[in-house]
């Protein structure tokens, strides 16, 4: 069953984030709730400071995508925390649960940590669980 998507101050924590590790983009949000999970998009924009001077008014204009910075997440209340991206033109994947070691991996293959990026996404979904956890409750 869907329910109502999240609220602009729940959006504003994401993004803050998200911005957090990654200071030179800007993220535009695309998110699914449902009872049971969360899906969220962060679909990555240059900042107004990485492009002088700016030939679209519009921030989210193709032009300023940056697509190696998007990254996705889904999370399982009680379970788990998803966070997905590209790192060096693979789709990587960890798992996180907050008692346990994080579970990285490559095309459905466990790997260890990918470096320097392992570290950037642990911290985030060491942040963005707790956050997630009361947006929809277990």
């Amino acid at each position: 069953m869907k329910i109502n998507n999240i609220s602009l101050e729940q959006e504003l924590a994401l993004l803050a984030i998200a911005n957090k590790y990654y200071p030179h983009s800007r993220f535009k949000l695309t998110a699914k709730v449902n009872t049971d999970y969360i899906e969220i998009n962060f679909e990555s924009f240059f900042n107004e400071q990485a492009i002088s001077p700016r030939p679209f008014s519009d921030p989210c204009n193709k032009y300023y995508r940056s697509e190696n910075r998007d990254f996705s997440i889904q999370f399982f209340p009680g379970q788990t925390l998803f966070v997905q991206g590209f790192w060096r033109s693979a789709l990587l994947v960890l798992g996180y649960r907050p008692s346990e070691t994080a579970l990285w991996s490559d095309e459905g293959e466990i790997i260890s940590r990918p470096y320097p990026d392992g570290d950037k996404f642990e911290a985030i979904a060491i942040e963005l669980y707790p956050l997630l956890a009361r947006f929809l409750p277990s």
